[in-house]
């Protein structure tokens, strides 16, 4: 081994030179340090500096910058608002005259009580009065089905119980003569739409629910020309043959009924 490198000398300059070099380094790292922890005191993107007295996991709401949970965070927006000059009460804006002519109405629906635009408003109200009359025509026609299939019931039994009384026809619907021709029994559906009172051998009839026509006449004259109806069928038994209208119209006459 050499003197020069026993030398003592040569070894304390050389760790004289080693420790101005780590000096050197300190320094510099102790600016870079300081330059970084300067930022408002905010940790920067691939470093391991955080300012003193920040919580590593918990990071400072609305910050921009580096989130521990959320990654990149950026600073919270603030409110803009739409701004417009008004000179000499003019110059407003179109879009906010639109909106301040709309108006609303209350509706009642299965959720509640809500507003709603005046014409949404009408639109529904328009489409509710259509379905209402949709309902009302099929009330009707199915009330029009089951009263002609009623009719249909009460004609059947009219042509089994009349089987031994003259037929007439009325307005092209025949009837039975019932009872002396006070009643005239339906025995047919009438066609189409009948008038309510009918004149057949110079009476007035009356057209009832059941299609029947009952004649109208007074009580009392109703029992004078049942009382003379009735003589007139005693007579004929006894062989006696009398006008039953010639009759029915003197009697009734004198008695001041008609």
């Amino acid at each position: 081994m050499s003197n020069n490198d026993g030398d003592p000398t040569d070894l304390k300059a050389k760790y004289a030179e080693i420790a101005a070099l780590k000096k050197s380094i300190d320094e510099k790292k102790a600016i870079r340090n300081a330059s970084l922890n300067s930022k408002d005191g905010k940790k920067t993107i691939g470093t391991n500096y955080i300012s003193k007295g920040q919580n590593q996991h918990k990071p400072r709401p609305y910050s921009s910058g580096f989130n521990y949970y959320k990654g990149f965070v950026g600073n919270k927006g603030s409110y803009h608002r739409n701004m417009t000059a008004v000179f000499n009460g003019q110059g407003q804006d179109e879009k906010n005259t639109e909106t301040s002519d709309t108006k609303y109405v209350s509706s009642i629906s299965k959720s509640g009580m809500s507003l709603v635009t005046s014409d949404i408003y009408k639109q529904d109200q328009s489409k509710l009065k259509q379905l209402n009359e949709e309902i009302k025509n099929k009330k009707l026609e199915a009330a029009k089905a089951r009263r002609l299939k009623a009719l249909e019931n009460i004609i059947s039994k009219n042509r089994m119980s009349t089987d031994s009384c003259d037929r007439i026809k009325l307005d092209g619907d025949i009837f039975a003569v019932s009872n002396h021709g006070d009643k005239l029994v339906a025995l047919s559906l009438p066609r189409g739409d009948r008038p309510k009172v009918i004149v057949w051998n110079g009476e007035n009839y009356i057209r009832k629910s059941n299609g029947n026509l009952k004649r109208s006449v007074s009580h009392r004259r109703r029992y004078v020309l049942h009382l003379f109806v009735s003589v007139e069928h005693l007579l004929t038994i006894i062989g006696i043959s009398l006008s039953t209208v010639d009759i029915l119209q003197e009697q009734v006459s004198i008695f001041g009924i008609v």
